[in-house]
């Protein structure tokens, strides 16, 4: 969406880069910092949570069976 507001001149393109990075990078870190503070039992009520159970199940087969090059290669 912003990029459209951009390509018609209604918003600059230096903001915005600026601000979807920042989000980008804000997001990551409340990531990690739930990960980190939290657990497994953050990871896994927030499964619950938002029903994604079944989710976490098979990404977690998915680490288990390719491990890191899997990630990786994933991305």
């Amino acid at each position: 969406m912003l990029g459209s507001l951009v390509a018609q001149g209604d918003m600059d393109l230096w903001p915005v880069l600026l601000l979807a990075t920042g989000a980008a990078i804000l997001g990551d870190h409340v990531g990690y910092i739930i990960g980190r503070l939290g657990g497994r039992r953050a990871v896994d009520a927030i499964a619950h949570r938002s029903g994604g159970g079944r989710v976490m199940h098979r990404a977690e087969a998915f680490i288990v069976r390719w491990g890191a090059p899997g990630i990786f290669f994933s991305r």
